[in-house]
């Protein structure tokens, strides 16, 4: 889900060397794919840590109800 949310590469299918393959001589042959890449695993970076998932665990957690005594 992350990976096709934020595009941060290609996928290849385990054990299917020629993909791997494929995909590595991509890369190396388009430095502004990677150029893409790199941007968009910064931006995961960013939205995608304990800082900024932390207020949205504490809104959840606010927003449980509360057993009755």
């Amino acid at each position: 889900k992350i990976m096709h949310q934020y595009d941060l590469g290609l996928l290849v299918q385990a054990g299917h060397t020629d993909e791997l393959v494929d995909a590595l001589r991509t890369l190396i042959a388009a430095p502004k794919l990677r150029a893409h890449y790199h941007h968009q695993a910064q931006q995961a970076a960013q939205d995608l840590n304990w800082e900024e998932q932390e207020n949205t665990l504490i809104d959840l957690y606010k927003n449980i109800p509360k057993k009755p005594s």
